[in-house]
């Protein structure tokens, strides 16, 4: 009889396997990981920009955002919402000085008679120039239940890392991300140049950094900081 009712069970786990082999396995997005503290609404304002990076704000403050609206039974306002249950703050920071801040000598190209930017330097002797740029940020996070303004103008300051956790201050962390982006070094001594549009171009791939930056932040805080949850 054992022998029988064993024979029975893995003939059921055998199809039952073969039925998810059919349909396929679909991993389902996990619940809201903040419902165990009590939050099931969150106000994402935009983050605060304390670094020498123009326009690193938006992409960060977006790649976050739709990490939360993606948790079913967490509502997530943008901008300030005094309804939500908690608020998240953000803050960019990096060094005070250019140098420190950005590595304008990772990638070089030379210049020379062979170049095909030989025109544009006329009669100068072969030189170096910089052809790809690297720059370094801090993010950090600080979650805050029932927020007061004590709590908001603490985690706004210098003095945010020292925030400890407790029943208000949900989450503290602060993340370290690094961005490269190439610059456009195309002649420019004629109006129909590529040279012409050098800046544009070379903007365009910065921007293109920031999303860059934006996803690895949102990665980091799905699957390290909203999993540990």
């Amino acid at each position: 009889m054992k022998e029988k009712g064993f024979l029975h069970k893995l003939i059921f786990f055998s199809v039952a396997v073969g039925l998810l082999g059919c349909t396929g396995y679909r991993p389902v997005q996990a619940k809201n990981p903040l419902y165990y503290y009590g939050i099931t609404s969150v106000s994402v304002p935009q983050f605060i920009n304390k670094s020498i990076i123009p326009s690193i704000s938006g992409p960060l403050t977006k790649s976050i955002f739709l990490v939360l609206a993606q948790y079913p039974g967490l509502t997530v306002y943008a901008g300030e919402n005094s309804n939500a249950d908690a608020i998240l703050i953000g803050v960019i920071e990096s060094k005070d000085h250019r140098e420190k801040v950005f590595n304008h000598g990772i990638s070089r190209h030379f210049i020379d008679d062979d170049s095909s930017l030989k025109q544009s330097i006329g009669n100068r002797p072969g030189f170096y120039v910089n052809s790809e740029s690297a720059y370094a940020v801090y993010l950090r996070l600080i979650l805050i239940k029932n927020p007061d303004w004590q709590s908001l103008a603490l985690a706004q300051s210098d003095l945010s890392s020292q925030l400890l956790s407790s029943p208000q201050i949900i989450l503290n962390e602060s993340l370290a991300l690094q961005g490269s982006y190439s610059h456009a070094l195309d002649s420019n001594t004629g109006p129909d140049d590529g040279g012409v549009t050098n800046f544009t171009k070379t903007k365009g791939i910065y921007d293109q950094s920031l999303q860059s930056i934006g996803q690895t932040a949102a990665d980091w805080f799905r699957g390290v900081v909203m999993n540990a949850f």
